[in-house]
């Protein structure tokens, strides 16, 4: 839940991506299906940051994603993420 909810948050807020685009690339770059899987080399074996560049690498894209900075509460695009875990793993 915390790979998708740290996933969504940097994309969107560290490489300026748009949130439906990314979750387009998602999809496309078949790491969605990983997680669907649970291929635990996604699910709990790389950060959300390296997931983002997996995706990217998988699509052909790349961005200029900045340095994260500390911060201590969670963004909306991270709850998106979370929350969609929690759903894939309830209806499997």
């Amino acid at each position: 839940m915390d790979a998708l909810g740290t996933m969504f948050d940097f994309a969107v807020n560290y490489c300026n991506l748009n949130g439906n685009k990314y979750w387009g690339m998602f999809i496309c770059s078949g790491v969605a299906q990983q997680f669907e899987n649970n291929n635990p080399k996604f699910v709990v074996g790389k950060s959300g940051k390296e997931i983002v560049y997996d995706v990217l690498s998988d699509v052909g894209n790349s961005c200029d994603c900045v340095k994260p900075l500390p911060r201590f509460g969670r963004t909306p695009e991270y709850w998106v993420g979370w929350a969609l875990s929690q759903y894939q793993n309830a209806t499997n």
